[in-house]
């Protein structure tokens, strides 16, 4: 079967990386054809960009755009065609299923995503659509669901999300209850595939950002460890 995941794998971000990344990994263990679709609006891409290099600080900005280019190291191993802005792009090629997920893809009122209804299903050329782990975000379950978004679940086979939140809302939009099932990039053994540390006696914290008083105290606790 020929599968198409649509999701953010060009995102400069380790979990978004590894989502899409452990998702068609996994999906390509069932024996499918696998591609990354590789799309995103021009608000998002433009978005992101300014997120990372428009700041006051140049170091800063310096220091992104290597990250920038890490990733995009990284990502050949996504085997990702050219990025497209342009809806009508994706379906010149066909899928038997379409994969939505598994990150923040149903957030509709982020402006930060540009509220696009592809990933709610609409103009796909497939003969399936399911999602897997995808999640609204911080789109709480007592807000007002635009009719696309409920347009476009209904057009779902099945779905899965990754958040109790996230079940909630189409529950509400749909009236079905989906399955929260294990985010992909827990999904997928990465065995054989990690680099071995530069460092001896450290502690690695992964988070999307820490307030001051929170590194403070994780540089209290490594301390507290490193004396033992």
């Amino acid at each position: 079967m020929k599968v198409g995941i649509l999701t953010f794998p060009d995102v400069i971000n380790h979990g978004a990386y590894l989502q899409a990344y452990g998702l068609a990994k996994t999906i390509e263990s069932l024996n499918h054809k696998v591609s990354l679709i590789p799309y995103k609006n021009f608000k998002h891409w433009l978005n992101e960009y300014k997120a990372l290099l428009v700041k006051k600080n140049p170091a800063l900005a310096f220091s992104n755009f290597l990250k920038i280019l890490k990733f995009r190291s990284a990502q050949k191993k996504l085997n990702l065609k050219k990025i497209t802005f342009l809806k009508n792009k994706i379906n010149r090629e066909h899928y038997d299923t379409i994969v939505v997920g598994s990150d923040i893809v149903w957030n509709f009122i982020s402006p930060f995503l540009g509220k696009d209804n592809i990933y709610f299903g609409h103009g796909l050329n497939t003969n399936r659509i399911v999602s897997y782990a995808p999640s609204f975000g911080y789109v709480e379950n007592d807000k007002e669901i635009p009719d696309y978004v409920v347009d476009g679940l209904k057009k779902f086979s099945h779905i899965s999300v990754r958040d109790e939140n996230s079940k909630e809302v189409v529950k509400k939009a749909i009236g079905k209850e989906p399955q929260i099932v294990l985010d992909p990039t827990f999904l997928y053994d990465y065995y054989g595939q990690e680099i071995e540390p530069r460092f001896e006696n450290y502690m690695l914290i992964y988070a999307f950002g820490l307030r001051p008083e929170e590194k403070t105290q994780q540089h209290k606790i490594v301390g507290l460890l490193l004396r033992q």
